[in-house]
């Protein structure tokens, strides 16, 4: 640092003192001098970067020391160049003063030169140390960020690629996500310009919007049939695709490392509840109003919206205004009034948005014209091309676990890919698989028949992929789940087409389809009786109610009496075995074909479809009431028994659908519990 001659300013209104300072430190520094404070400052306006130190007197006219000091201070010279105050002044209460005003050291006349020289110059490099340090920090700080903006970016490279991989996969356009987030960020801005209560800072819009292109992530785990049907989902499917709400919350927490916490919240919360509905129609908790998270209630708006305007497989896009009409007269389910109350006021920017969208998607680039190859080079370069596509075909059959299958129709012959031989220890070739005798041995008897719809399928529609699932037997002698994927070659030589060939691959689902199924059962159960939970058992009797609407039905609402008394008193595992008991019981009284429930903590329901009369209702009460006082367990409670009240309802008599239904039965039992332990009543007073 002396090596580039910076600067020390001495400050004193006695020229011999600035001469006896300009001869210690002249050999290394440039010396500039100023007869009082005021001279001082406007040096420092010009040279402030250029100082190294200022030696400071306090007695000087036209302005002291500490009053140059003070200014020194408030104009942040300070906080880069020492000042060293060199005084006669050296009092303990004038010291203090002056360091309370940010000098870096006190020296006091007369002074030794050589401890002046030493001081000083240690204060220079404590403070070149300091200004290093903070350029390196400063330096270290710029690579920080930029490497944390770089790592952002990566990350959100990382998640929109995933995000487009699944829009791909559904095939949908990579605008599906910038549409979303964009709505997203609308919608935000206006609900929380119309409602306090709604409203977020800048930066947190923009990580909700950024959330919002994860909603649909989990449909990587949905297969591809039920992803990209053309026609309407069958319920069976429907519950599958359902799933995608659970299963994308369970790939996001293997990936929360992605993205800081905040986020990750955002991400799971939009994830989960984007098809909840605001009357708890939705799917996949049933929560309803306020319990729906408000960045998940505009992503969902924001996906039926988009949907509705965009073209998709199984149906052609509508305007802007009959998507706004739609929505707003509900027939896409029930949304809060007051997002619906915005999505009004910005109908116009949305239409705009889309425009925009639309306009900035990239032509496709023509090709460059080419001329003609020779006829010998032309033949070299497609088998050169053909050797390239028989090397990929080879490598993606070798590593994608996929078995990839050619059929001979005239010949009834399957060739497989040779990974067949290690991964199911299959022939390569079969002969009579599907026409002949062969099909028993290898495909469950139950799904011989699809190979034939598959080629009718194939031959009804030609230019169409047929998808279909099957059990094969696999090298544990053990059927497997696999889903066949298969599109027809025809030959048109005579004019009318002919299905010479079917080609394909078949990949293993089985992993799939059995977590499918005990993600099903898992949501639909309450886990400590097997019953069916609140949500299943509200959905079983309102499908009951749908498809048989003219029938009749009786909803039976038991409550165990004194259950918390006897957690409290004896402990939850003695509330657990009562609860058990119970759904034992209520499987002994009532049929198989009657819909039983855990419906909240102590409380069940039954509903039981068709006509019974009001002596066959009374008897079945009286002899769930008999079995719960009788049902003798180790409880370790007086009596060694329990009880339980019941309230009755009965379908359409007492109420037309189900939330009336539960309610009066509600209301009976009310009544039950007013008679005493162990009773039960009607809804209709006449009957009890």
């Amino acid at each position: 640092m002396e090596s580039m001659m910076k600067k020390i300013l001495v400050v004193d209104d006695v020229e011999l003192n600035r001469a006896i300072l300009y001869e210690l430190f002249s050999a290394d520094h440039e010396i500039l001098e100023a007869e009082n404070g005021k001279e001082a400052l406007e040096i420092l306006a010009v040279h402030s970067a250029d100082l190294s130190m200022v030696l400071l007197d306090i007695v000087m006219p036209v302005m002291d020391g500490l009053t140059a000091l003070t200014e020194m201070n408030r104009l942040g010279y300070l906080n880069t160049v020492p000042v060293v105050m060199v005084t006669a002044e050296s009092t303990e209460g004038i010291s203090l003063k002056m360091y309370e005003l940010g000098a870096s050291d006190v020296i006091s006349k007369p002074f030794n030169p050589s401890v002046v020289r030493q001081r000083v110059y240690n204060i220079m490099e404590l403070y070149d140390y300091r200004r290093d340090l903070e350029e390196i920090v400063k330096r270290q700080t710029v690579t920080l960020e930029a490497q944390a903006d770089k790592l952002k970016k990566t990350n959100g490279f990382v998640i929109d690629t995933l995000c487009t991989a699944v829009e791909f996969r559904n095939g949908e356009s990579g605008t599906h996500i910038v549409r979303i987030r964009d709505i997203t960020h609308v919608l935000l801005k206006e609900l929380g310009r119309k409602h306090s209560k709604y409203s977020f800072p800048d930066f947190q819009i923009d990580i909700i919007s950024d959330a919002a292109a994860m909603h649909d992530i989990g449909k990587i785990a949905v297969p591809d049939a039920i992803l990209n049907k053309p026609g309407r989902l069958t319920p069976e499917e429907f519950e599958i695709m359902k799933l995608h709400t659970v299963k994308g919350c369970e790939l996001l927490e293997k990936l929360d490392y992605v993205q800081d916490q905040d986020y990750f919240e955002f991400c799971y919360e939009i994830c989960r509840h984007h098809h909840e509905r605001w009357d708890g129609r939705g799917y996949p908790d049933g929560i309803a109003g306020e319990a729906i998270p408000i960045w998940s209630q505009v992503v969902a708006l924001a996906d039926v919206y988009d949907a509705l305007v965009s073209e998709r497989t199984y149906k052609k896009a509508f305007s802007h205004e009959k998507a706004m009409e739609m929505i707003i007269g509900g027939e896409c389910g029930q949304f809060n009034p007051d997002l619906l109350a915005a999505f009004l006021e910005v109908g116009e920017t949305l239409r705009d948005l889309y425009t925009k969208i639309s306009a900035n998607v990239p032509a496709p680039v023509a090709p460059l014209p080419m001329a003609p190859p020779k006829v010998d080079e032309n033949q070299q370069r497609i088998m050169r091309l053909l050797e390239i596509e028989r090397a990929k075909f080879h490598i993606i059959s070798q590593t994608s676990g996929d078995v990839v299958f050619e059929y001979d129709v005239e010949e009834d012959k399957v060739i497989l890919s040779d990974n067949v031989s290690y991964l199911y220890e299959w022939p390569i070739e079969h002969v009579g698989l599907i026409k002949g005798d062969n099909a028993s041995s290898v495909i469950h008897q139950k799904d011989g028949d699809v190979f034939n719809q598959i080629l009718e399928e194939i031959t009804n529609n030609r230019n169409e992929t047929v998808r279909k699932t099957l059990r094969i037997k696999t090298r544990s002698a053990q059927y497997q789940w696999f889903e066949l994927v298969a599109r027809g070659y025809f030959n048109e030589d005579g004019g009318q087409p002919v299905l010479t060939d079917v080609i394909g691959k078949l990949v293993n689902i089985h992993e799939l389809k059995t977590d499918v199924a005990q993600w099903k059962t898992d949501v639909q159960r309450d886990s400590l009786t097997g019953l069916s939970n609140y949500a299943s058992f509200r959905k079983q009797v309102n499908n009951a109610l749908e498809t048989n609407p003219e029938g009749d039905g009786t909803l039976f609402y038991l409550d165990v009496d004194d259950l918390k008394y006897i957690n409290t008193a004896y402990g939850h595992q003695t509330g657990d075995k009562i609860l058990r008991c119970i759904a034992d019981q209520l499987k002994v009284v009532f049929r198989a074909s009657d819909i039983v429930g855990r419906t909240g903590g102590d409380e069940f329901m039954v509903f039981l479809s068709g006509t019974i009369s009001a002596d066959m209702l009374r008897s079945k009460a009286e002899q769930l009431c008999s079995a719960l006082s009788s049902a003798c367990l180790d409880l370790n409670i007086p009596g060694n028994h329990f009880t339980g009240c019941i309230g009755i309802a009965r379908y359409p008599y007492d109420a037309m659908d189900y939330q009336t239904l539960t309610r009066q039965a509600g209301e009976a039992l009310f009544r039950a519990k007013a008679k005493g332990k162990n009773q039960y009543a009607f809804f209709s007073e006449d009957l009890s």
